[in-house]
């Protein structure tokens, strides 16, 4: 019986369908990873809102805010991100005198990525939180 061995050109083209998956794995991993940055962004800048209605609502001052800037550490302990957040209050009058005096609270939080504002591979980085309280 004769052995057949492999030849040059098969070898090639393993090492290059095995080098093929390597690099679509690395890109897979790196853009899984870029969504997490993402997500993990996005739960900050909720909870940055969501903490800045219940403040203006604890202290009963409805006024709108001017932009404040806060700077958190959402990936690692070397580099904050810069949190900028604004309050808008607009007094509603609801029909029927339910609800009245109510104002409708929109807190908008907005940062940019480690990699600058440009970096449009992060998406859209601005939330927004709403809510309707009556004094």
């Amino acid at each position: 019986m004769r052995r057949r061995a492999l030849t040059l050109l098969e070898t090639v083209v393993a090492i290059g369908i095995i080098g093929f998956l390597l690099v679509t794995m690395a890109v897979l991993f790196t853009t899984f990873l870029r969504g997490s940055d993402k997500t993990g962004d996005q739960t900050v800048g909720l909870q940055l809102a969501d903490r800045v209605l219940q403040e203006v609502i604890d202290s009963r001052r409805f006024d709108p805010t001017p932009p404040s800037v806060i700077r958190l550490y959402t990936h690692d302990a070397s580099q904050p991100i810069e949190f900028t957040y604004q309050v808008d209050a607009t007094p509603k009058t609801m029909p029927g005198g339910v609800l009245a005096n109510s104002y409708y609270l929109d807190a908008h939080v907005w940062w940019s990525p480690p990699g600058g504002p440009n970096a449009l591979t992060k998406g859209r980085l601005e939330i927004h939180c709403y809510r309707l309280v009556s004094p």
